[in-house]
């Protein structure tokens, strides 16, 4: 799990985690991301999120060189993980440089991901939630958090994960 701390809360969250999970590896893997180690997401409930901005529940750490191969490898996920006919999610967010760094590389993403629904399964893309919505037990949500241009952490929270309801209020 990664998770982005609220504003001066990374060692609040930090301390929390860490007394959560005893024997657990936790540790901050960039200032301000908070990750925790675990082999099944469902060791991670209850999870102490008070100091929680965002959460990525069993994100993987994952490496692009390009925009399309970013796009490809949400592709393939979404593919793999989601039901066709479920409401899907999509974040894709920069958590690098400062002030706008890397939000034009996360648009471009998120557009070649789309034409690529659109030409491959376009079903599956009208699945795809085209404006911010609140995150309920009726979707099932992607996550893509680039920590530099050429990698990242990927989260995806499929409708039958069984978290969905612990994390509902939770932003993305």
């Amino acid at each position: 799990m990664l998770a982005v701390p609220v504003e001066d809360g990374e060692p609040f969250l930090l301390a929390g985690l860490q007394r959560s999970y005893p024997g657990r590896r936790v540790w901050v893997e960039a200032p301000g991301l908070v990750a925790v180690e675990a082999t099944d997401v469902s060791e991670l409930i209850p999870v102490p999120l008070a100091f929680a901005r965002q959460v990525l529940v069993g994100a993987d750490e994952v490496a692009s060189a390009s925009i399309r191969g970013w796009a490809r490898l949400v592709f393939d996920v979404v593919m793999r993980d989601f039901k066709e006919d479920q409401p899907w999610l999509l974040h894709v967010a920069p958590h690098y440089g400062a002030g706008l760094a890397g939000q034009h590389r996360c648009q471009l993403i998120r557009e070649a991901l789309v034409e690529l629904l659109r030409q491959r399964r376009r079903h599956r893309g009208r699945r795809l939630a085209r404006e911010p919505e609140p995150f309920s037990p009726a979707h099932s949500m992607l996550q893509l958090m680039l920590t530099a241009p050429d990698r990242g952490w990927l989260s995806a929270l499929p409708e039958e994960a069984g978290l969905r309801r612990d994390i509902a209020g939770i932003g993305i």
